[in-house]
């Protein structure tokens, strides 16, 4: 299942409100007498399963969302080893004079700049 925070939260928000509203209001309809608190009861679960659902599924979903975004970092981000060969390349291709100082000193900033704001981004 690929949203399991959602369903999760869902499941347990409903469970939970249910509950808790089916106590809320049962102790609000006992005022009415027995049968209030019969009445009372089954309204309390609804509204209390309705509520808490949604908000358990949202909070799910900002879980799920949170991972997703954790992975895709983790998937599309340099590793130093990467960098340092990258960099090596670069010099190679100075020292040999396939390019220039200013094409080097470009690609050196862009290389270096790109690296540190993807390190940055996953703090």
């Amino acid at each position: 299942m690929k949203r399991k925070g959602e369903a999760v939260g869902s499941s347990a928000g409903v469970i939970g409100g249910a509950i808790l509203g089916a106590k809320i209001g049962g102790g609000v309809g006992l005022v009415a007498g027995p049968l209030g608190g019969i009445a009372g009861t089954i309204p309390g679960a609804i509204i209390g399963g309705v509520v808490f659902g949604l908000l358990g599924n949202k909070a799910g979903s900002e879980i799920d969302r949170h991972y997703e975004n954790r992975n895709k970092k983790g998937k599309n981000s340099m590793s130093r080893e990467e960098l340092q060969s990258q960099i090596d390349e670069l010099m190679r291709q100075y020292k040999d004079e396939e390019i220039d100082g200013a094409t080097y000193s470009q690609k050196m900033m862009e290389l270096t700049t790109s690296y540190q704001e993807e390190n940055q981004a996953e703090d």
